[in-house]
């Protein structure tokens, strides 16, 4: 009980900004789960449950989504939750509640969860308190139910234990956690330059760890890094612990392991899956020694939903023409070889004819139908079915790709623009309160306001035109209660054009349409 008091004191004293995480998402693990063959719970009334929700940001974009769902979060920390309590009531949501409470205690009555999330919390919790996540995701888990849990992996996290070391080792024992971050950061700094100029064959290797950790936000390396509890596990542990509460594994959310050139040939490939006789778990393993894997966000469900655990269903992809994704690429014209390239991602693909077409139909603004894409290249003279699976593939498994099974639409703005009222509330808030949680899009990623959509947003109500955003500007610009500047250079009212102040707003309101702020939430 002491270990338990002392990590929700850390998470009072430190706590995180609560942000979204999209592979965490309910909708992602739907359509993967529809992937791999399973029939997940429809999202539109769906049970959530987060545990370690902190003050509710990961699960605000789904319950403001989904009115009609039902979404609760639990967290230790009674600081966060009293925090994300008041955001919540300040937004105006009514389908969300946070609790503060030990996993290990608390009885949910007379509900079943269809999407459990349990995002940077398994590896930071005693063993004690790992188990009693699982018995909550056997007890509480609906039928076709899918639970997420990350938690960080061997044999990547060997040589990151090693830099956990030395950082405890080199910075003051008798500071708190958060002092100690500035102290180890200094020591990194210092013995990464050390080891540059002893040009050893670890050098690469290190430098890139290093720099990972130093441009990390101070509160995460402070909990990462300093926290009593950071216990690493095989993917074979993982396997071992939830198969003792009658789970199974169903894929990972963010960087699947999935038959590709980035790991094996077909041949290597082939020899791997019959040396472990085809069972996806050793092969996974297998394939976490190949990439030094640090970080697993595992899908599983109930065991009675897995048929069997033959890698060769698994390398499957079903519902595949159904699925609707969003992806953000780009033409990189190299002086070697042109491709297009997954923004955030290095997949890459070579550029010829069909695969430009390909990549020029997927810059939609909405999901695009695969079937449609389809349907779309099959005339060209050069259409290839295989290549064009073999492209959307690899796509739809990209952690910077949204996937659905449904049409989604932006509503565009029209001449009096209107931001939903929750959605003005949230904005309002975090204008206030910047560091509890950020804005997020219709496609569940972090989006950063701009100081003028932050300051127009409250009169986006759907009674002011264009025009009347321009005179509050132009107001506010002359009673000094906003600045107006170009290139650094801070403009008298005078000097600024009517038709500048125009430009920005409609930049700004094509921005929000881009990111969803006009649907109705």
């Amino acid at each position: 009980m002491n270990d338990l008091n002392n990590l929700k004191q850390t998470y009072n004293d430190i706590p995180y900004t609560s942000k979204v995480f999209s592979y965490t998402q309910p909708t992602r693990l739907h359509a993967l789960a529809k992937i791999k063959g399973l029939n997940p719970p429809p999202l539109e009334a769906a049970t959530v449950l987060e545990i370690g929700c902190s003050f509710g940001g990961n699960i605000l974009p789904f319950a403001m989504k989904y009115p009609n769902s039902r979404v609760i979060g639990i967290d230790l920390a009674e600081k966060q939750i009293e925090i994300g309590q008041q955001m919540l009531q300040e937004v105006g949501m009514n389908n969300i509640q946070l609790f503060a409470g030990d996993i290990t205690n608390i009885e949910f009555d007379n509900v079943q969860f269809d999407y459990i999330i349990c995002h940077g919390v398994f590896s930071w919790v005693p063993e004690s308190v790992q188990y009693g996540i699982l018995n909550t995701v056997e007890k509480y888990l609906s039928p076709n139910g899918l639970a997420y849990i990350s938690y960080n992996t061997y044999p990547g996290w060997h040589l990151k234990d090693m830099a956990k070391e030395l950082m405890l080792f080199g910075s003051n024992s008798d500071l708190d956690r958060a002092s100690r971050v500035p102290q180890s950061l200094e020591l990194l700094k210092y013995t990464k330059n050390i080891i540059s100029k002893k040009n050893t064959a670890l050098y690469p290797e290190i430098n890139n760890m290093f720099n990972d950790i130093i441009n990390k936000p101070q509160h995460y390396i402070a909990h990462e890094y300093f926290e009593n509890y950071n216990i690493p596990l095989y993917f074979k542990d993982f396997i071992q612990k939830i198969e003792q509460y009658n789970l199974a594994y169903v894929t990972d959310s963010s960087t699947p392991n999935i038959r590709c050139q980035f790991i094996f040939t077909d041949e290597e490939y082939q020899q791997i899956c019959q040396y472990f006789n085809n069972k996806i778990e050793k092969v996974e393993q297998y394939t976490d020694f190949i990439t030094n894997r640090k970080f697993r966000t595992s899908i599983i469900t109930k065991k009675e939903n897995i048929k069997n655990n033959d890698i060769r269903q698994y390398d499957l992809c079903h519902n595949f023409f159904d699925i609707y994704l969003k992806t953000n690429v780009e033409y990189i014209n190299d002086s070697d070889k042109n491709y297009w390239q997954i923004k955030g991602d290095n997949l890459r693909f070579s550029s010829n004819s069909l695969v430009d077409k390909l990549m020029m139909y997927l810059q939609e603004k909405t999901p695009v139908n695969i079937q449609s894409l389809f349907k779309k290249l099959e005339n060209e003279s050069d259409y290839n079915d295989d290549t064009i699976k073999d492209v959307l593939f690899h796509i739809i498994h990209s952690d910077n790709t949204y996937l659905c099974y449904k049409e989604e639409n932006l509503k565009t703005y029209d001449e009096k623009p209107h931001i939903s009222q929750k959605l003005r509330n949230l904005i309002a808030y975090l204008t206030n309160n910047p560091n509890i949680t950020t804005t997020f899009n219709q496609f569940n990623s972090c989006v950063e306001l701009g100081f003028l959509a932050e300051y127009l947003s409250q009169y986006m109500d759907g009674t002011r035109t264009i025009n009347d955003l321009i005179t509050i500007v132009r107001k506010d610009i002359e009673e000094e209660t906003i600045t107006w500047k170009i290139n650094d250079k801070e403009l008298k009212n005078a000097e600024i054009e009517d038709k500048t102040i125009e430009s920005s707003i409609k930049l700004m309101l094509e921005e929000l349409y881009m990111n969803g702020f006009f649907n109705e939430y």
